[in-house]
């Protein structure tokens, strides 16, 4: 699963990194609702790369079918299931032409420990961006994103049984280009965790210290 993003970067650092957006024609101009945020959470907004371009999306799905915006009690799942998202009503049409990368400096997800579960900061061990398979929607003026889930690898199954689906730049570009499922696969590359303060639970806490270490506790 996936319930907490961090993007702290500019978009023009966002550019830097993903180094085939320039050959890919994807524009480098910064959207103006991006912002660095340490602590998203589903309703919120999100920066995301698709084949247009950057945009900035409200975090849960809300498809163009959907009787209400969102805001009522249909779902919003802000995860898609990698194994079922081709016979997914919910998934079926974003999979086939609405998909996107998010790009997250990182991911707070909780674990279940001795003392109840904490929460744990994941991210690149040489501070690259992790990419992210995304599928996106549009009702009306409103446009949603949901990140897309598949089995965890050895290191995340010791925090939880679900990851986000991540790409390399690679990856990432075919991806937007073509709803590749075999992309969807458990992250091969490495990736670091440390426990982070239970501030991160509460939304309305947002700052760069959020990822910081927990006193005492380093890994």
């Amino acid at each position: 699963m996936c319930g907490r993003l961090v993007q702290e970067y500019s978009w023009s650092d966002t550019v830097r990194f993903f180094e085939l957006m320039e050959e890919a024609g994807l524009p480098a101009q910064e959207p103006a609702a991006h912002q660095a945020s340490w602590n998203i959470g589903p309703t919120q907004p999100a920066t995301v790369v698709r084949a247009d371009g950057p945009a900035v999306l409200r975090w849960g799905l809300v498809p163009s079918w959907a009787k209400d915006d969102g805001e009522g009690k249909m779902p919003k799942p802000f995860n898609a299931r990698a194994e079922g998202l081709a016979k997914s009503g919910m998934f079926r049409s974003a999979l086939k032409s609405r998909r996107c990368v998010v790009v997250a400096s990182g991911f707070y997800e909780w674990s279940a420990g001795p003392n109840g579960k904490a929460p744990f900061y994941i991210h690149d061990p040489s501070g690259e961006p992790l990419l992210m398979a995304g599928l996106w929607a549009k009702r009306g003026d409103l446009e949603t994103f949901t990140i897309v889930t598949c089995t965890p690898n050895d290191f995340m199954g010791e925090v939880h049984h679900r990851m986000p689906a991540l790409l390399s730049p690679e990856g990432g570009l075919h991806w937007i280009d073509a709803p590749d499922e075999a992309l969807l696969a458990p992250w091969s590359g490495a990736l670091a965790k440390h426990e982070v303060s239970a501030a991160v639970g509460n939304v309305r806490n947002n700052g760069p210290e959020l990822k910081d270490p927990a006193p005492g506790r380093l890994f």
